[in-house]
């Protein structure tokens, strides 16, 4: 069974204010990744606090998380459209 998604406030607002067709885009990206959760990040960047954060493209969505395996959640940082 995969894992849950959190998002943080700022993914929140990028996916609440998409039009329609983007947040359906989005939430399917969102159960993607929170259903293969040990997915290989397309490139790592660093957090302001030192902690790493997994980038990944799908198509025109980015998504940067982290993976909290103990609490089994795809932490979701910032969510784009592009």
């Amino acid at each position: 069974m995969g894992y849950e998604f959190w998002l943080s406030a700022e993914a929140s607002r990028a996916l609440l204010g998409s039009e329609r067709r983007v947040r359906l885009q989005m939430e399917q990206v969102l159960l993607q990744l929170s259903s293969t959760p040990f997915t290989v990040a397309d490139f790592e960047e660093l957090s302001p606090a030192g902690r790493t954060y997994a980038v990944k493209c799908f198509d025109k969505i980015i998504v940067t998380y982290w993976v909290d395996h103990a609490t089994r959640e795809v932490r979701i940082i910032r969510l784009e459209s592009v």
